[in-house]
């Protein structure tokens, strides 16, 4: 299992009108999630996602929404094969994805889809790198186990990486499958506090950078 995140930035919509309400969603495997609504023809939503993925011979499908009091119509879509979709230790700029009127998944490779539209969408994807690695990235294992400091004064340090690492797995596997940016943050800092040696809690730092804690009763 791997932990795909998704950041939904923001939109570049011709033709729109400034009283225009759009929302996104995302789809991947039976998941899905979306958006609130925002208004104008360059929406900013600013919104994370995190999915647990066990296949990545599938794809991601976001689709763009207008939405109306009467009935909610579809502005465009993009589908992204999750194989193309690259491994990151951080978030960063985005990349910016043409939609297509119309698209319909087919495995792996790039769904078959409408005409072009004149809309775009900053999207940022990657899948979580937890450990470290110094060789080529294409040969990266997205599967393998963090690889976890050691400390001859420490007690913890013994502890196995498959255990820390499950122990993570297990928080994730209490919650739902889609988070918020705030909900992600909380359960990592949950996982994280149950481990109060500031070696193994600067592992965890060093791993998940910003979306982890400090240790309790540590400055």
């Amino acid at each position: 299992m791997v932990l795909l995140f998704v950041k939904v930035k923001r939109g570049h919509f011709q033709d729109f009108s400034d009283n225009s309400n759009t929302y996104v969603t995302i789809k991947v495997h039976n998941m899905k999630s979306s958006t609130v609504c925002r208004k104008g023809t360059e929406p900013c939503w600013e919104q994370d996602y995190m999915f647990d993925i066990g296949d990545l011979q599938s794809g991601l499908l976001v689709e763009v929404w207008k939405s109306s009091w009467f009935r909610d119509t579809i502005a465009g879509s993009v589908w992204i094969p999750l194989q193309k979709i690259k491994h990151a230790t951080d978030e960063g700029p985005g990349e910016w994805w043409t939609l297509h009127s119309d698209v319909i998944p087919t495995g792996n490779e790039d769904g078959e889809i409408g005409s072009l539209t004149t809309h775009e969408i900053l999207l940022d994807l990657f899948f979580a790198e937890a450990f470290d690695y110094s060789g080529d990235p294409q040969d990266a294992d997205c599967n393998s186990e963090p690889h976890w400091p050691s400390s001859e004064n420490s007690d913890n340090s013994a502890l196995p990486p498959k255990y820390l690492l499950g122990a993570i797995k297990q928080a994730s596997r209490n919650e739902e499958a889609v988070f918020t940016s705030s909900v992600a943050k909380e359960r990592w800092n949950r996982a994280i506090q149950k481990f109060p040696d500031p070696v193994v809690n600067s592992a965890f730092r060093k791993a998940w950078g910003k979306s982890a804690a400090k240790p309790p009763n540590q400055n």
